[in-house]
């Protein structure tokens, strides 16, 4: 099965992730980026302590980006239309 990495994104600076994850595909690891987001954003308000990540970027193991999940996306959407 395919090892996923999941980088967390905030501003200008990222932070990778060292050991990866095995998804049985994309499509899987993109729903766990997406969890993992909305944890993150939950965490960040529950605590106050600090500013969500600006997204989750997935990439393989040679590195390949295949996807992001923005923070935004994870919003429901009468949310999102506030804060575009």
């Amino acid at each position: 099965m395919p090892l996923y990495f999941f980088h967390v994104r905030c501003g200008n600076k990222t932070v990778e992730d060292p050991e990866g994850s095995i998804f049985s595909n994309v499509e899987a690891a993109r729903k766990h980026a997406f969890i993992a987001v909305r944890e993150f954003l939950a965490e960040s308000v529950r605590f106050n302590n600090s500013p969500p990540p600006d997204a989750i970027v997935v990439v393989d193991r040679d590195g390949t980006e295949l996807l992001t999940v923005p923070t935004i996306d994870v919003l429901p959407e009468n949310l999102r239309k506030l804060l575009r």
